[in-house]
């Protein structure tokens, strides 16, 4: 498995650039990925799972 660590500090409030984690809006924060698909959905997001490619 390829794992990659980068981190980058946004100096702005999470709530103002957490929808930037949504699946149609991810490709602007990581446009290498080019296909994202959901394995297993939770009721709330937190603890879904997704294959990215």
């Amino acid at each position: 498995m390829i794992t990659w660590y980068e981190e980058l500090l946004i100096p702005s409030n999470i709530e103002k650039n957490w929808h930037l984690f949504d699946l149609d809006q991810m490709h602007l924060i990581m446009p290498q990925i080019v296909e994202t698909t959901i394995l297993e959905k939770k009721e709330e997001i937190i603890g879904s799972t997704y294959r990215q490619v």
